[in-house]
Parts: structure tokens; C-alpha cells; sequence
């Protein structure tokens, strides 16, 4: 038997003594744990904020408006922090409306839903975001989680992009290892994402349909919100994924004027950092493009070098409306 005086450990094991400089630092003050970056949308980030390096699926019923929240949040993060975004999103061609998208959420306009069209020179106030700070993958072929990932890669040495979003997962192509094994699939490739998330300290973000049929609510014709076990790879996602969240709205069939939206966080793995995860109650505004909390949005103006007029409704202070209502109704309204 080895004596253990001989050895400081066991092979491939840590022990308190190889961290506890690094705990008492923490303690201390003197290192700080990696910090999440704010969505920029108000006591959302109680639930929810984006920690570089981590993997976050977004998932929900089609036409539920998970790939609209994606936007959204994501348009805020251009906005406000200058974020780069990089996109593979085949379901959003042609290619003017997927940018058409994005200038909605900015704009608050839609240039294919207005009958009286906002002008041009509305319009180029935003070209400089679009421009600089928004790519569009578009490969001829359906390429493979492999070849985005090379793609990816790419965009991010060349443009230094800061969030990679895959909307949707199911548009990828498989290789022929993965044909019959949708777990094995799914794991592989969130290996392949963490991976390039972690080595280039980045958020990575994936949108997925669902798998066959949906469920309805139970004397009612509107439908229940799916779980991670309705995703072809079923539990693999819940395993693998930082984050996993479905974006559903509840009364959408019942009642399609009904602007409730819940954002079920199912899976938040480091809630001390992240968020502490749970069931979120906001809106979506379709007209606008944009969500937000009893009438009210986050703001999209006073950006340096950003003269954008905006309704009445866009520019009130976000978080003062909720803390104002937050004392009204004596909770959390997120």
C-alpha cells in the first residue's frame, strides 16, 4: 500500500488545499466570479442574463414566438452594448426580411406589415446597426452542425463577434454517424457549441421546433407548453444546455389579441450568476416588434450618435414603471 506521506494526492484529483487561496480571494474581494451581462430588459434579469461561454436553448410551440424573443433580446444587446451577432437562420429568407426583423425590434416599424411605409430616412438611421453589428450566414447548402461551427469560427476572428445564434437547430444536416441516434446527435453537438462558446468566450444560442404533435390544455383549445422531453433528443438538452427556456403564449388560440407571453427558464445552471430562473410573465407587442410588462418596453433610444425618434410608450423609464407597479401589486412583476 502507498504511504500516503509519500504522495500529495491521488492522480487527477483536486483537494481544498490546491483552491483555498483562490476561495479566500473570493471572499476577500480580490477575485470575482465571471459576471452575467444584463439583457437590458428590466427585471427580466432576475430570471435571466447572458454568461459568456455558455450554451442557451430557446424552444416553444412554431408561431409561439421563440425566434421573435431571440431577436428581441438580442437587438437590445446591439443597441445598447454594441453587441456583434452572427446568425445562421435558413426559415427567415429571404434575406430582406430576416434584416426586416431585426429593424422591426429596433424601429418599431415593420416594413412589411405597415400600410403607410416609414421612410427611407427613418429607416437609414439604423444602417449603421445592421451594418456593422448584424451577419446573416447563408450557405448554398444545408451545411452541418460542423460545418457552422467552421462558419462560426470564422465570423468570430474576422468580425469579433460577441453572440452566435442557430435558429433552427432542425435545419442542420446531419452526418451520417448521427442518422438513426437523435440523443447522441443532439449531445455532439452541444459538445461541438460549448466548446467553441468556451474558446472563445462568447454566447452561443440555439433554436428548436419541437418534435410531433402538441398537447392542449385540457377543456380548452389552447395548447400546453412543451418540456425538454418534446425535443427530438429529449432529456439530451436538458442535460447538456446551460440554459434552457420555452417561450409560449398561453391563450394565443382562445383569445389571439391576448398578449400574455410566459418564458418558462426550465433549466438555469448557475443561478448565483445567471439567474434564478422560473416561470416569467411579459408581453409581446406585435405591432412594435417588442416585448415588455404592463404596456410598458424597454427603451431603445439615447444612444450616442443615435437620433431616433420613437413613440411615447418607447421612451418612459422601463424599470421605474415596474418598481412603480411592483409596489402597487407587492411582487416581483417578472
Amino acid at each position: 500500500m502507498i504511504d500516503k506521506n509519500d504522495l500529495d494526492g491521488v492522480k487527477d484529483f483536486l483537494y481544498y488545499k490546491d483552491v483555498k487561496d483562490d476561495i479566500y480571494a473570493y471572499a476577500n474581494g480580490e477575485l470575482e466570479l465571471a459576471k452575467a451581462d444584463t439583457t437590458r430588459f428590466g427585471y427580466y434579469d432576475d430570471h435571466f442574463k447572458w454568461l459568456r461561454s455558455e450554451v442557451t436553448g430557446f424552444s416553444g410551440i412554431p408561431n409561439m414566438g421563440k425566434s421573435a424573443f431571440v431577436t428581441f433580446l438580442s437587438a437590445l444587446k446591439m443597441y445598447h452594448d454594441n453587441w456583434k451577432v452572427a446568425i445562421y437562420s435558413p426559415e427567415s429568407n429571404p434575406p430582406e426580411f430576416f434584416y426586416a426583423n431585426y429593424l422591426h425590434s429596433l424601429s418599431s416599424k415593420h416594413i412589411f406589415l405597415l400600410k403607410k411605409k416609414p421612410s427611407v430616412e427613418y429607416l437609414k438611421q439604423y444602417e449603421k446597426i445592421l451594418e456593422n453589428q448584424l451577419f446573416l450566414c447563408n450557405p448554398e447548402k444545408m451545411p452541418t452542425f460542423k460545418g457552422i461551427m467552421e462558419r462560426f469560427q470564422k465570423a468570430y476572428e474576422y468580425h469579433g463577434c460577441d453572440m452566435f445564434i442557430i435558429d433552427p437547430f432542425n435545419c442542420l444536416e446531419r452526418e451520417w454517424e448521427h442518422s438513426n441516434r437523435d440523443d447522441r446527435y443532439v449531445g455532439d453537438f452541444i459538445d461541438h457549441y460549448k466548446d467553441f462558446a468556451i474558446r472563445n468566450n462568447v454566447v452561443a444560442t440555439v433554436v428548436m421546433h419541437p418534435k410531433g404533435s402538441v398537447r392542449l390544455v385540457k377543456n380548452s383549445v389552447d395548447y400546453e407548453m412543451p418540456s425538454a422531453y418534446d425535443l427530438a433528443g429529449g432529456a439530451m438538452w436538458y442535460n447538456k444546455l446551460d440554459n434552457l427556456v420555452f417561450v409560449h403564449r398561453p391563450h394565443m388560440i382562445s383569445d389571439p389579441e391576448d398578449v400574455t407571453v410566459t418564458i418558462r427558464h426550465s433549466k438555469i445552471k448557475k443561478k448565483q450568476v445567471v439567474g434564478k430562473g422560473g416561470d416569467a410573465t411579459i408581453e409581446y407587442y406585435f405591432t412594435r416588434g417588442r416585448y415588455g410588462y404592463m404596456g410598458f418596453e424597454p427603451t431603445f433610444t439615447d444612444v450616442e450618435g443615435l437620433d431616433i425618434p420613437q413613440p411615447v410608450s418607447a421612451n418612459v423609464d422601463f424599470d421605474n414603471k415596474q418598481r412603480q407597479a411592483n409596489d402597487i401589486d407587492n411582487e416581483i412583476p417578472f
